[in-house]
């Protein structure tokens, strides 16, 4: 089981991957789970939703380009289910531009990671979301998550 900054990984916490590129879906599934976690994965975001309310996640590290629901739908989705109140969301893509930012934040995004990113910025990411506790109900802080734009 991995540890990073205390924060310790273990299989009870689990991580839906959400990627339409077979090869980053099964790079980013196998880090995460050389960390100790638990993940599932899904090709788009249609599939990922029903995989989250079927069984739902912990964090949600989701592409955006995908067909059929995007990832800023899915964000969207996730954030509208009460079900997932509770459940984190981590947008990867490759458009760096500060709209792009904007609008995943607006979607409900926790944090967007810009592509490439180096794998130990994006765990790094991940441990640093899943550290941070929830209360039942997802609620407006005015707590400040910083937002990674490059890689490091």
């Amino acid at each position: 089981m991995g540890e990073t900054n205390g924060f310790q990984a273990t299989a009870a916490i689990r991580i839906l991957v959400v990627e339409a590129d077979h090869a980053q879906r099964r790079e980013l599934a196998a880090a995460l789970a050389g960390k100790g976690y638990g993940v599932d994965v899904a090709c788009d975001g249609k599939e990922g939703f029903a995989s989250a309310c079927a069984n739902p996640p912990d964090l949600v590290l989701s592409g955006i380009e995908m067909p059929g629901m995007d990832g800023y739908e899915l964000c969207r989705g996730i954030r509208g289910d009460p079900r997932l109140l509770n459940t984190r969301v981590v947008l990867l893509t490759s458009h760096a531009d500060i709209t792009d930012l904007i609008r995943g934040l607006e979607a409900g995004a926790d944090n967007y990671i810009a592509k490439p990113y180096d794998s130990e910025t994006l765990l790094d990411a991940v441990h640093t979301l899943l550290a941070i506790e929830t209360d039942h109900l997802r609620v407006e802080s005015s707590d400040v998550l910083p937002v990674r734009l490059g890689t490091r």
